[in-house]
């Protein structure tokens, strides 16, 4: 094998090494969006938010 094969293997298994740590970083950010959007502090703070617009909106 000369230096341009082993440039050639080296630089695939690099661009490999990035791809699986790009899709550990997007699979990481999808199950935080998923564990955030779920979590029940979340569904709170949106009834409170309702309740502050109906505390405010004018009875009729």
């Amino acid at each position: 094998m000369d230096g341009a094969q082993a440039l050639a293997l080296s630089t695939n298994r690099r661009l490999v090494a990035l791809d699986v740590l790009r899709g550990l970083a997007i699979l990481g950010t999808l199950l935080t969006n998923i564990w955030l959007l779920s979590s029940s502090s979340v569904s709170s703070l949106a009834a409170l938010m309702v309740a502050a617009v109906l505390a405010t909106s004018p009875q009729a």
